[in-house]
């Protein structure tokens, strides 16, 4: 840059946006070109970090990424396992020393002269450790002229595990996808709990399922217990502890307070049992009384039960610190509500305690002790409950076992962020530009990880958060897995977004490591913007790709028929976002937003037209053609065996497809209507709150699931 203005302040920020990986020109799914204008690139970069608010700031920070690009080590370098790794540098001085500390927290070292190297030209030299290194993340350190220098190396396999891996050549599998929070049963507290998982799973698992999926068990906010969006949680590191079952604890039965609440609240809670939607305040109230009374007989029989206290020890000694600074913000959430009403988190919160590390965090921490360490004990019980859960489901015969869900990010005031702010990015939201789901785009109200942070962590969160995912899963779902590419990032305010650059081949590598030490299979949710090669990438880092028959069609409206599916993915007929066939069919959620948008009839009336011509593409894609011209059911026509054998016919097609795996939503085995989530609401429509018309103890035996288990058992080619 020059002092003259031939390159001006708007230049050099445009430069160093390019430099730091924003793409501020994109397009959407239908060809329509976006630019960010400078009030965005300025709020991104803050968000990162960075200083660019004049042309001063901007040289100073292209300085100190011109000194960082200088170093002697590359930032990042990516190895084959079980290969002698070898290490290009640029040596300075006579001879240096060398540090490698391993991820499992061992630590090799050496010394070698200068002369020794191999040269490669430009400078560069090689350095030969005689190391051949497992899988992980490991951190060299290079002592040369006084000075250290440091590289992350990733030393993994070169594919994520297939199903060819866990199950063997020529396997198709199917499963069922459900609502954790909707599941029914004659036991629980008005909210599906993990004991409900496993007895759903050993009911399928004899039906042919290889796997049963759950939305995000993620730790949500206890002391807010309205907030229930799985895909807006405080923590992806642990556990929504509404989920647990405390009548299956260990301690249930030496608890005589426990059954007593239980007992004298027994109508109250069998209520909660009964209802349409889910309950949270209620049934999180109940709960938490009897958990409370539960960890108090857990305290009082250290003496007789020492395995148990010995396995809570090791459980906070294997969390590390990140538990402790869980249960301090569940603590410290229950004890400071929002002060405004509205939806809280420690954003609200007295200034002094925002900051974990601050004076007057330690003293609650220490003055509510007994508190947060319920907290962690709870955290515990979840993750045991979980684990056992899917130790039934293979148990019982299902390949996969459970299918966990990992959400795109974590609301920006929540326990993730307060625990570790410097891991996300603060200011801006994760969302999506104008598609097809979204024809306005999407502010998802979630902090991304903050790239620059990965990077200099050697990718440690990213990690972390795969192994929290995989640690019971035998079969995981990343949520928009475009953002490890690039992320949407929308600055706060009403500023246009841009998308930002992800270190993509590193994260997929990390991906591949954890794949391979949970024996895991991952799958991508890859719909939207996709760009070009994406999904090939994907394929050939064996991470599964998503087909939803919805939204699978050729240019003039026409379904593609499943057998024309990819082979390497996860065929679906929709999403949690998406009404169930029957609810699609007659049009449910255009008939909602037609009343909370209030549309003109003309503009619905145009809506309803096309949701026919889908019926009448779909039923000729499915040879139903005496259904092609099926009025619309808002006219007086509600033929629900008619779409019960649509369902049926798309169902065995999907069945019949190369993909991997079919998953069947247990609202379209169930024949319900309506949809677990409307996009684009938050109140205004029952969302995450619906429960299902079955209880988990009947599901196997009703003539509908049977009927479409056979249907899918006669495709996938099982007995």
């Amino acid at each position: 840059m020059t002092e003259s203005g031939a390159t001006t302040y708007e230049a050099a920020l445009a430069a160093l946006a390019e430099r730091l990986g924003v793409e501020r020109q994109y397009w959407d799914t239908a060809g329509r070109h976006y630019y960010a204008p400078d009030e965005s690139l300025r709020a991104i970069i803050r968000a990162m970090g960075y200083h660019a608010e004049t042309l001063d700031d901007v040289r100073a920070t292209v300085a100190g990424l011109d000194h960082a690009a200088n170093d002697p080590l590359p930032g990042t370098l990516r190895l084959a396992a079980g290969a002698a790794v070898s290490v290009p540098l640029k040596a300075v001085g006579n001879s240096l020393k060398w540090m490698l500390r391993l991820d499992d927290g061992e630590v090799e070292s050496g010394s070698v002269m200068a002369d020794q190297l191999e040269d490669r030209g430009g400078g560069w030299r090689l350095l030969r450790l005689g190391l051949a290194l497992p899988f992980g993340l490991h951190r060299l350190i290079v002592e040369m002229a006084g000075e250290r220098h440091s590289t992350t190396l990733i030393v993994a396999p070169d594919r994520a595990l297939g199903i060819a891996d866990i199950v063997g050549e020529g396997h198709r599998l199917w499963g069922v996808t459900a609502p954790l929070y909707g599941l029914r049963s004659a036991r629980n507290f008005g909210i599906g709990d993990f004991e409900d998982a496993a007895r759903m799973a050993e009911g399928l698992a004899p039906l042919g399922a290889d796997f049963l999926g759950f939305n995000p068990v993620h730790a949500l906010y206890p002391a807010e217990p309205h907030r229930v969006s799985p895909y807006s949680p405080s923590s992806r590191l642990f556990l929504n502890i509404l989920h647990i079952a405390p009548d299956r604890m260990p301690e249930f039965a030496h608890c005589e307070e426990a059954r007593r609440y239980m007992d004298e609240n027994g109508a109250a809670i069998a209520a909660l049992r009964d209802t349409r939607y889910v309950d949270y305040r209620e049934a999180a109230r109940h709960k938490l009384i009897v958990l409370d009374h539960l960890y108090e007989t857990f305290k009082a029989r250290s003496g007789t039960d020492r395995e148990r206290h010995h396995a809570f020890a090791e459980f906070r000694a294997h969390s590390g610190p990140r538990l402790h600074r869980q249960a301090l913000f569940d603590a410290l959430s229950e004890l400071l509500p929002p002060r405004t009403g509205r939806h809280g988190g420690f954003d609200q919160w007295p200034e002094i305690y925002r900051d974990p590390t601050s004076d007057a965090v330690q003293q609650f921490d220490i003055e509510n002790h007994r508190r947060v360490a319920f907290y962690e004990f709870l955290q515990w019980i979840a993750d045991e409950q979980l684990g056992k859960a899917a130790a039934r489901a293979k148990a019982a015969g299902m390949a996969l076992g459970l299918y966990l869900d990992l959400a795109v990010g974590v609301t920006p005031h929540g326990a993730d962020v307060w625990g570790a702010p410097d891991e996300y990015a603060v200011g801006v939201s994760l969302g999506a530009p104008p598609d097809d789901l979204g024809p306005s785009g999407q502010r998802w109200g979630l902090a991304p990880f903050n790239v620059r942070t990965l990077r200099e962590r050697s990718y440690r969160p990213f990690a972390e958060l795969l192994r929290t995912l995989l640690r019971h899963a035998g079969l995981a779902r990343i949520d928009h897995v475009l953002g490890l590419n690039r992320a949407f990032w929308m600055p706060d305010g009403d500023l246009p977004g841009a998308y930002v650059r992800y270190p993509f081949d590193d994260l997929l590598a990390v991906l591949a490591i954890e794949s391979h030490r949970a024996r895991a299979i991952v799958i991508g949710e890859d719909l939207g913007n996709v760009p070009d090669g994406f999904r090939e990438k994907l394929t050939e880092k064996n991470v599964l790709g998503c087909r939803v028959a919805y939204f699978e069609r050729e240019w003039g409206g026409a379904f593609l028929p499943p057998e024309t599916y990819p082979k390497a993915v996860l065929a679906s007929v929709g999403t949690h976002d998406l009404p169930p066939l029957r609810g699609w069919w007659k049009g449910n959620e255009i008939d909602w937003r037609a009343r909370l948008d209030d549309k003109p009839d003309e503009i619905v009336a145009g809506e309803r037209e096309g949701r026919a011509n889908d019926r009448r593409a779909l039923a000729r894609m499915l040879d139903r053609h005496d259904a092609a011209d099926t009025p619309d059911p808002a006219a007086g026509r509600d033929d629900d065996a008619l779409v019960d054998d649509v369902a049926r016919r798309l169902y065995g097609r999907l069945a019949a497809s190369p993909s991997d795996l079919v998953a069947v939503q247990v609202e379209d085995l169930l024949h319900q209507e309506d949809q677990a989530n409307l996009p684009g609401t938050i109140d205004e429509h029952p969302n995450w709150v619906r429960r299902l018309d079955q209880s988990v103890e009947d599901m196997a035996g009703d003539e509908r699931v049977q009927e479409l288990a056979a249907i899918m058992r006669d495709g996938r080619g099982g007995e």
